[in-house]
């Protein structure tokens, strides 16, 4: 007796078998005709742009793309692969409804998403996942495509308003800030920027940050006849309009034959018990800020002793002496006098009751330590893999990290390990999976290998840095 056969997956489908849609864009997206391009503006700065093309069997395949043309390129993309007239109509009514929808020829569309698409990674951002399949909606970039120029930023820079920082995370604008440098203008009112606001207050809603643990002592301040080189408390101090100038650094380090570092460790040890208290109630002193400015060029295991104590300190104390630029500063600072040690940098890390200020400026600073002593670069790899291990219960317990340090964490591997390192890159994501990462700092799918490692920062760049500038936290008379 003949064996009944068995229906293939065709026959049951009653045809072929459809196509998933990513592979029906890359295999047979090009080779349909183009429907039809579209071009709305949705605000001064916003485009979205639509490039369709249509089926045998009449549906459309179309790719929306939202663009920012002031400084983030491509921010969005909507694929359908199989849309009906009734779809396509809904679509096109809605937009034309909504904005000023304008028909718009193919070589436009064409010239118009690469060059967006082209913007956003001239600025170190990663273009959306939906890129992978969307860019087969065009057609390959051939001389046969005439060729035309789109601008995009302002006068040759990208330019950041409150409108683009609302698609984007704070740790992507440091990479802005990073990859441009002197092409990046940030115009956003950050701390008064409902976007960035409401992001993080949903952040902190969700996951609970460390505790700060009041000392029950501080160490006496030396005295002042300790300091050896006394014309130190000349140079230093008094700058309340600008950042300490390079020929006063110039002469500060010129001592460091003579105990410069020492000195700078007592004075700062001194600074920390005169401000410690009500600091924000006490008038501006910027001792403390230009000694640890010119620590970022010389400091050593002998400022160790008062490093170890600024970490104690609450936000307040921060706020206070730094402002803007703990972040800027310390990581350095502290990366230079442990570099040798990085075994008690570590151990001061994980001392509990710090606040998140402390932790990232420690966790930074380790990540920063092969900068300063490239021996020690194996011995930080190894310590990264080991806090990953730990990272789990470490949050859940909200001890030494929390969920921003976690973003930290993340953001800072992206500089130090390549894409070859895929197993660190494994245990980064699964911080994720565990929903133990704060989103507003860094996102699942912004996290990717930096080609450019991370380095020491220096007096003279945050003199660069704050050219033309009064730092916020100085209140000149």
């Amino acid at each position: 007796m003949a064996k009944k056969k068995k229906s293939s997956p065709a026959s049951r489908l009653g045809g072929a078998i459809p196509m998933p849609p990513a592979r029906y864009m890359k295999e047979k997206a090009r080779s349909l005709p183009v429907a039809g391009c579209y071009r709305a503006a949705l605000s001064p700065s916003r485009e979205a742009v639509i490039v369709s093309r249509r089926r045998p069997s009449g549906n459309i395949v179309y790719c929306l793309f939202t663009i920012e043309t002031l400084c983030l390129g491509i921010v969005e993309i909507t694929v359908q692969t199989n849309a009906t007239k009734d779809e396509w109509s809904a679509l096109i009514s809605s937009m034309l409804a909504d904005s000023s929808l304008n028909e718009w020829s193919y070589p436009e569309a064409h010239n118009f998403i690469l060059a967006a698409a082209d913007f956003t990674e001239e600025a170190g951002l990663s273009l959306p996942p939906q890129w992978e399949i969307a860019q087969y909606i065009l057609d390959d970039d051939t001389d046969d495509i005439p060729l035309i120029d789109f601008d995009f930023g302002r006068d040759g820079l990208h330019v950041l308003t409150d409108e683009a920082a609302a698609d984007i995370t704070p740790a992507q604008i440091e990479t802005l800030r990073r990859t441009l440098g002197d092409s990046f203008l940030n115009l956003t009112s950050v701390s008064d920027s409902s976007s960035y606001s409401e992001q993080m207050r949903r952040e902190a809603e969700r996951h609970p940050h460390l505790s700060y643990v009041v000392p029950k002592s501080f160490p006496k301040a030396p005295p002042l006849k300790s300091i050896r080189n006394q014309k130190l408390r000349k140079l230093l101090g008094g700058h309340l309009e600008t950042m300490i100038d390079a020929p006063t650094v110039d002469a500060i380090l010129a001592l460091k034959d003579r105990g410069l570092t020492s000195d700078l460790n007592t004075i700062i040890l001194r600074e920390i018990a005169a401000t410690r208290s009500d600091a924000d109630q006490q008038p501006y002193r910027s001792e403390l800020f230009d000694a640890c400015l010119v620590l970022m060029d010389c400091a050593d295991e002998a400022v160790q002793p008062a490093l170890e104590v600024l970490t104690k300190l609450d936000e307040d104390f921060f706020d206070y002496h730094f402002g803007d630029f703990p972040f800027e500063i310390l990581p350095t600072v502290y990366a230079r006098a442990f570099a040798s040690q990085p075994e008690r940098l570590e151990a001061l890390f994980r001392r509990p009751g710090h606040t998140d200020i402390v932790q990232t400026i420690l966790l930074t600073a380790l990540f920063l330590v092969p900068a300063a002593n490239p021996a020690m670069r194996p011995w930080v790899a190894d310590f990264v893999n080991r806090l990953l291990d730990e990272a789990p219960a470490l949050i859940r317990a909200n001890r030494v990290m929390d969920a921003q340090l976690a973003a930290v964490l993340v953001c800072e591997m992206q500089y130090f390990f390549s894409a070859d390192d895929s197993d660190v890159y494994t245990k980064a994501m699964c911080l994720y999976d565990l929903d133990l990462v704060d989103l507003s700092y860094i996102r699942r799918d912004d996290v990717r290998p930096s080609d450019e490692p991370r380095s020491l920062n220096s007096s003279s760049g945050m003199r660069a840095m704050c050219a033309d500038e009064t730092p916020d936290f100085i209140e000149p008379d």
